[in-house]
């Protein structure tokens, strides 16, 4: 779904509900779909004022229009019942009333597939991450921790390997420290 049908989409429902006030946005996340923020005190009368609704850009641009539509009602339905309301059975029954799935998360094959991928010298796949991961993995398949230097994943971005000088700082110290404990016990 394109972002602009989205954000039209979103407007029309939280109108229809009673919240066009609120501000929408389109964010960057890639772990949830859609978020609602609240104020973090209530107000005099205990009521949360709501701050703003948003919708992860990446999952707009591959879920289908059905889905989407979900997600928006499952957020006005955070905002009918409030923040403390979490996804319990109040939630879950406002969720049913506006039609929306009362579901906690969407389905894991939503999620949009990470740029960066860990392989083992023996070429075991590790999973793969939005960023560059700050501590060093070791491949189970290959003996993890205790293993030799090749247990060590090397990370991908898009398919290039990347190399060590331009990983994050905890991972370049890691990977020099278990480099030189190897080179200590070949010796």
């Amino acid at each position: 779904m394109n972002v602009t049908k989205a954000h039209s989409l979103a407007r029309d429902l939280m109108n229809l509900h009673g919240y066009g006030h609120v501000p929408f946005e389109f964010n960057r996340s890639v772990t949830s779909l859609g978020k609602t923020t609240f104020q973090g005190r209530p107000d005099v009368t205990g009521a949360h004022r709501i701050l703003k609704m948003g919708l992860s850009r990446k999952f707009v641009e591959i879920l289908p229009e059905d889905e989407i539509r979900d997600v928006i009602l499952h957020e006005i339905a955070h905002m009918i019942v409030g923040p403390k309301a979490g996804h319990g059975p109040v939630w879950k029954a406002t969720a049913r009333r506006i039609g929306a799935k009362p579901q906690r998360c969407a389905s894991a094959s939503a999620r949009p597939e990470g740029e960066f991928t860990l392989v083992c010298d023996k070429g075991h796949k590790g999973g793969t991450y939005h960023r560059h991961p700050q501590r060093l993995r070791f491949c189970i398949k290959c003996g993890g921790v205790r293993g030799g230097f090749g247990a060590v994943m090397t990370v991908y971005r898009n398919r290039v390997r990347v190399p060590i000088s331009t990983a994050p700082v905890k991972f370049r110290a890691e990977y020099n420290k278990h480099l030189a404990k190897s080179l200590t016990r070949s010796a």
